[in-house]
């Protein structure tokens, strides 16, 4: 994922959360690899990360520099 052309993914499975947002005991790593998360996670790649409501509507109304 890291080193592919995407700049925006949405609901891609979180690893802390099922299907019902609902938080897991064992993180699932079957839609993003471990170290990717990490990276993205802790602010190590040229993304923004998002994980709250209100992060992502700061997105929609445009107040956040990439």
């Amino acid at each position: 994922m890291l080193g592919s052309a995407l700049d925006l993914v949405m609901a891609a499975g979180h690893p802390f959360y099922d299907n019902d947002h609902q938080k897991v005991d064992t993180p699932d790593y079957s839609f993003m690899y471990e170290d990717d998360y990490a990276k993205l996670s802790g602010g190590e790649t040229d993304w923004n990360y998002f994980e709250s409501n209100d992060d992502f509507k700061k997105m929609a109304q445009g107040d956040v520099k990439p």
